[in-house]
């Protein structure tokens, strides 16, 4: 259901077209591995990661806030950049869709949200939920978070990359 939802907001309109100053963070160096490992990897996702790679030059990577009990090389072993969301490439307030790269041998510290969450894994990694525990969606898989379902995400001996989806619509 929400894959539907998503594809249809998607294409009933168009947000308009935001300012944001394009920043490469260090661990961004890891970008062009992942890149490369979905394209010759996984014919199903590799049209996706050849747009991130043009897309890429222009976004504005972030690093999440450290928080008390995160792993100590997770902080500069991520970054999340904002494609359409209500201040990113396209400014749209109904969902946000983004990207979420690792260095190897990171984990993505559990946490939840309210919005549900869809991602499309763009290398090889783990995924965790409260429900399924680890396990290992595949280049070119789906992960589907509900609200507020605890999840978390790692890499192993390469950098993870994904792409995802938060519905914040109705």
């Amino acid at each position: 259901k929400l894959a539907r939802q998503l594809d249809q907001a998607l294409h009933q309109q168009l947000g308009r077209t935001g300012q944001v100053q394009a920043c490469r963070l260090a661990v961004c160096e890891f970008l062009d591995q992942a890149l490369a490992q979905a394209d010759l990897l996984a014919s199903a996702v590799a049209p996706l990661a050849r747009a991130l790679a043009v897309l890429a030059p222009s976004l504005a990577w972030y690093q999440r806030p450290a928080a008390a009990g995160d792993d100590s090389g997770f902080h500069a072993g991520h970054a999340n950049a904002l494609i359409i969301a209500p201040s990113a490439l396209e400014c749209r307030s109904d969902l946000a869709v983004g990207v979420s790269l690792l260095a190897p041998h990171v984990t993505y510290p559990q946490h939840h949200h309210a919005p549900r969450e869809i991602y499309t894994v763009l290398s090889e990694g783990d995924w965790f939920t409260e429900d399924k525990h680890w396990y290992t969606p595949g280049l070119g898989g789906t992960v589907y978070h509900d609200a507020n379902l605890v999840h978390a995400m790692r890499s192993g001996p390469a950098p993870l990359l994904a792409i995802w989806c938060l519905w914040m619509g109705r």
